[in-house]
Order: C-alpha cells, then structure tokens, then sequence
C-alpha cells in the first residue's frame, strides 16, 4: 500500500513513496484523506466496484468466454472470498513472527465453491464489508505493526505494505477482468463462417 499519494513537501503529487522505503509510521492526516478517498487506497464509500451505476444482467454476468474461464460475477466473487481470506491473512501478519503465507488458490480453498455460487448483490456486499474493515485496519496502523513481515513462496519476505499492494493489484486485475467479461457478454455474436 502507498501510504500517501505526496511527497512531504509537494502536495497533491503523483509520486508515492512506499510505506517500507519511507520509515514505518503512523498515518498523518494528509495520509488520512489519502486512504479516505483518494488513490490508492480505495474508500469503500468511493468503491467502484459496488457504487457502479448498474451491472449486466444474470445472463451477461454469467457469461463464460470458455468453460475453464470465470465469469464476470465469479471474479467479483472471487474478489469477496480474496479480500476475506486476506483479512485472515492480516490477523496472522500481526499475531506470529514472520508467518509463511502460501499463494491462495481459489480452486483449492473449501469454501470457494459456496463464494462462487453467491448472488452478485450479495458477493459485493461482502466485498464492501471486507474493504471497509482493510481500510480501517490500514489507517490505524501503527510504527511497529508496520514493520511487521510475512513470508510469500514467490517474492520471499516482504512488509505490510508490500502485502497490501500485492492485494490491491491483485484486486484491480480481477476488477479488469469481470470488466472485460462484461463487455465481451453485450457484443453480438458473430456470425457462424465469418
């Protein structure tokens, strides 16, 4: 997670600094209204993910471009079960010294299964609930929670805040993805032998 959006002394800069290059500490009130609304660490008021004026229909959202691929509704769903298994992921970062966390695959967790079949209203309201208790765990982070590491089988140790920039990437691209499923479920299909 990028703590602020400015640099100290250049206000409303696009340049960010890493909360694990700058030293570890508590969010100040410019980080305040970073994390409050502005990029990049989305508001659960602000979200666009449940604030979006209206999705598809069942059919669209539904839509699979292969059988092994998911639909638009499954990676927001997806993006629920994540963001709660993420939340468990957190808890363990500040419970255990150095906790190994291993890449989380929907297709080997038990519950996904139940996730997956959710309800599109229902899927994004988990994820609401979910992004609103990360963003009250990411303000009120402390220096020494801050410092506090876990260990990744690919990218080895990394700080809290490497972990919350790995979530959100993580999240935009599922985000693009159910995106881009969308859009492909309203073209016409094209004609057979063209």
């Amino acid at each position: 997670m990028r703590i602020s959006t400015a640099s100290p002394g250049r206000a409303g800069s696009s340049r960010s600094t890493p909360a694990s290059v700058a030293s570890p500490r508590r969010a100040s009130r410019a980080d305040d209204a970073c994390l409050d609304g502005g990029a990049p660490w989305p508001s659960p008021r602000a979200s666009s993910i449940g604030s979006r004026p209206s999705w598809p229909g069942a059919g669209t959202l539904d839509a699979r471009p292969a059988p092994e691929e998911w639909s638009a509704r499954e990676h927001l769903a997806h993006l629920a079960r994540h963001a709660t298994v993420f939340l468990e992921r957190v808890d363990r970062i500040l419970g255990e010294d150095r906790p190994a966390l291993g890449r989380y695959r929907a297709e080997q967790d038990p519950e996904w299964p139940e996730w997956r079949g959710l309800p599109l209203a229902e899927a994004l309201a988990r994820l609401a609930s979910a992004q609103t208790r990360l963003s009250a765990w990411a303000r009120g982070l402390g220096d020494d929670d801050a410092r506090r590491t876990a260990v990744h089988p690919a990218f080895g140790e990394m700080p809290v805040s490497h972990w919350l920039d790995f979530f959100l990437l993580h999240q935009a691209h599922h985000l693009y993805v159910a995106m881009i499923r969308v859009a492909e479920g309203r073209r016409p299909a094209e004609p057979a032998g063209e």
